[in-house]
């Protein structure tokens, strides 16, 4: 099934699944720090990673930032041409 709804509407229970041990976001960092702030790091199951792409190089520092705040720490990173992806787990 589909469905449209945000960080705070899984995390209240609208949809079946609210936590997982895999949580994927490939958008830019901007929304990223932002789905963090919403609570992105509470949908993780404990030792959960979550996965980030869509993060260009210079903005990497401030994700990952972002992260600490928000208590995950740093997994795994890899890199294409300008593009970052993060690994992080809680």
């Amino acid at each position: 099934s589909f469905a449209l709804g945000s960080v705070q509407d899984i995390l209240d229970g609208r949809f079946h699944l609210q936590r997982a041990s895999l949580v994927a976001a490939n958008i830019l960092a901007p929304v990223i720090i932002s789905l963090l702030e919403d609570h992105l790091a509470d949908m993780l199951l404990p030792a959960g990673r979550l996965i980030l792409s869509g993060v260009l190089e210079r903005q990497e520092a401030d994700v990952r930032r972002a992260c600490e705040r928000h208590g995950l720490h740093h997994v795994a990173r890899r890199q294409a041409d300008d593009w970052i992806a993060l690994c992080v787990e809680g």
